[in-house]
């Protein structure tokens, strides 16, 4: 246990932060702040929470995806963690989401799911539901060419109060390009995308993103170094295999709601990009 903190679930607060990272949309020609839509996946532990990976919202009512693995309680047990919760920051205030729902791909390491959240300010609440998020690459054939990703794998924490700790939230982002698109790549069985670059461990689920477009084309699942002398490979499995996955309980514009919707019913309906 950290010096200084109690048992139990720490609260996080005060954040130490700056982010100038900025995606553009070139469709909607626009930027968002990364930290608004990329999520910290974090476990409650003692004495101060862990992370145990990324994620990134699809819309701001919570819908979110990354790697399966991030959120199982042993890659490969297809059983959701409950320890698990999230964290954006908004205009510099973190914001604690609270995963309420997840639904594993049976075969990839792709889920999505469903956060909401939780804080005592109603403007940074305000400001979550307003957040602009990239769109997904859909498209028939498979992306190409440079990419660029995005997480918080040098973040860290420290004890400040005794049941409060504050996070030194780093965003970090990679550049990198596409090498080949793979029906199957060795580590994970679906498909998706070998590239060249440099990520950190706590970078799985984060969104890859095409660099010109700025649309999000593949999710981080893994990452491998062959030699000493040799640039790392990451593999990221295809967006598109969120299609068929759905979330439930879902307001929508319009006050209307669906008991089980689909991410490509989602899309269908433009409530998301």
């Amino acid at each position: 246990m950290a010096p200084g903190l109690a048992e139990g679930q720490p609260k996080v607060a005060r954040a130490k932060y700056m982010d100038s990272i900025r995606i553009r949309n070139a469709t909607q020609n626009r930027y968002t702040y990364g930290s608004e839509f990329v999520v910290s996946v974090l476990r409650d532990g003692e004495g101060r929470p862990n992370f145990v990976g990324s994620a990134f919202l699809l819309s701001n009512n919570g819908v979110f995806a990354t790697a399966k693995h991030v959120l199982e309680t042993n890659p490969g047990s297809n059983i959701f963690d409950t320890r698990l919760f999230g964290l954006v920051m908004i205009k510099g205030t973190p914001c604690r989401l609270e995963i309420a729902q997840a639904c594993f791909h049976p075969a990839a390491d792709v889920a999505v799911g469903v956060v909401s959240p939780t804080s005592n300010k109603a403007d940074v609440i305000d400001e979550y539901l307003n957040i602009d998020v990239p769109g997904l690459y859909f498209e028939s054939d498979p992306a190409h060419g440079d990419i660029q990703t995005y997480a918080f794998p040098k973040s860290t924490f420290e004890a400040i109060e005794e049941t409060v700790v504050r996070m030194n939230y780093i965003p970090t982002r990679y550049w990198g390009k596409i090498t080949t698109f793979l029906p199957r790549f060795p580590l994970i069985n679906n498909e998706g995308y070998q590239c060249e670059v440099p990520i950190e461990p706590g970078c799985s689920g984060a969104p890859v993103l095409a660099a010109v477009s700025g649309k999000i084309i593949a999710i981080n699942s893994a990452s491998v170094l062959l030699g000493p002398n040799q640039a790392p490979i990451m593999y990221a499995s295809d967006v598109r295999l969120i299609g068929n996955l759905f979330v439930t309980d879902v307001d929508l514009p319009g006050g209307k709601s669906h008991d089980k919707i689909s991410i490509t019913e989602l899309r269908a309906l433009s409530f998301i990009r």
